[in-house]
């Protein structure tokens, strides 16, 4: 998932079950490469909202080259802090009727689980 686009390759990716590029759950470490504002530092905080935002990329339920999807909201609801630069992500899609969809997202550090992530999707088939 690391090349591609910017934002892929601003990511360390460790798949653990699914891909990228194949329609279904997946299970996922990652860790932000970079920061956000050059020559600061990033806080755990910042660096799982980054990867919550990949939910439905990394566990896409139709193929990119089809259909377009947007995150029309990401909420992150945490009953700790990440402590870890490693964060893992148990993310799976479901589309609804109407170009609806909703990605559910389970958020772990390398101490255990942290929260969830959820993203509500519009999602429809690309023009030619």
């Amino acid at each position: 998932m690391g090349s591609g686009f910017g934002y892929g390759r601003a990511l360390d990716w460790r798949f653990v079950t699914g891909s990228p590029l194949t329609p279904g759950p997946a299970t996922v470490w990652g860790r932000l490469g970079m920061p956000l504002v050059e020559g600061e530092e990033i806080t755990p905080l910042e660096r799982l909202a980054v990867f919550a935002d990949s939910g439905n990329g990394v566990s896409l339920a139709v193929d990119f080259a089809t259909h377009l999807f947007v995150n029309v909201d990401l909420t992150i609801s945490l009953f700790r802090s990440p402590g870890t630069e490693w964060i893992c992500m148990e993310a799976a899609t479901v589309l609804g009727p109407a170009g609806r969809g909703l990605t559910r997202s389970t958020l772990y550090d390398e101490n255990g689980e942290v929260g969830t992530a959820t993203q509500t999707l519009f999602v429809a088939p690309r023009r030619p």
